[in-house]
């Protein structure tokens, strides 16, 4: 066998054993490699949704964390729809992780930001999206 054939199955077996590792040891080892990205990128932006949070509550929240940078309004009917419960995260900023949310739960709702007006209005996806 060649010298090149050999680095080559070197190679393949330690990719093979490296994947089953870390698929068996998923549980020790990924909280691992996430606690290295978050000191090397910074710390992800969180939000976590409890079941019956609704997306006026979430609205209300997400204005507050941002320190009113941009609000965020939405129809009376839109008010009554529930988020989809579960831990939320985001890298860059709040405003990434509200579209994130809304982008996860795009089955009952729809949004239209303006960036140069700073607000992000959420609406039912059977109404029409406008903020006036």
């Amino acid at each position: 066998m060649s010298k090149l054939a050999k680095s080559f199955l070197k190679l393949l077996i330690g990719a093979i054993v490296g994947s089953l590792l870390t698929y068996s040891l998923d549980y020790y080892v990924f909280p691992f490699w996430e606690r290295i990205l978050a000191i090397s990128l910074g710390k992800p932006y969180v939000y976590k949704a409890e079941p019956g949070i609704t997306v006026e509550r979430f609205a209300n929240d997400m204005t507050k964390r941002m320190g009113s940078r941009y609000i965020i309004t939405f129809t009376p009917k839109a008010a009554q729809v529930q988020i989809g419960p579960g831990k939320y995260k985001a890298r860059k900023d709040w405003r990434n992780l509200v579209l994130y949310v809304l982008e996860r739960n795009a089955g009952n709702l729809r949004y239209v930001v303006d960036d140069h007006k700073r607000y992000i209005h959420i609406c039912l996806s059977t109404e029409t999206c406008k903020k006036e």
